[in-house]
């Protein structure tokens, strides 16, 4: 698992900002500040975002209603540190030699 240190360099700027137009009333209106990226399930229903190091899941189109910082289904936010890679070498270099001789 990688310490904070060790991600510290992958950090990037959240100057962006996720705004919402509706046609109907002519109006725009901010849904989240501080948005470096962003993506929208296919079926539109369903928004993430990343805001600095952290990621949160939101429905696409409202405004995250719970302003916790902590982890969970309510708030959205990712447990980035839950997350686990497991790798096997030997497996990756298989792979790595199917696809080298398919070039």
């Amino acid at each position: 698992m990688l310490s904070q240190a060790q991600t510290s360099g992958y950090t990037s700027a959240s100057r962006g900002r996720l705004d919402v137009y509706d046609f109907e009333t002519l109006s725009s209106d901010t849904l989240i500040d501080g948005v470096s990226h962003f993506a929208l399930s296919r079926d539109a229903k369903t928004l993430i975002y990343r805001s600095g190091n952290r990621v949160r899941v939101v429905r696409a189109g409202e405004k995250p209603k719970d302003n916790s910082s902590e982890p969970g289904r309510k708030s959205g936010w990712i447990d980035l540190a839950r997350i686990e890679l497991l790798v096997s070498p030997p497996a990756e270099w298989r792979q790595m030699y199917r696809g080298a001789r398919r070039l």
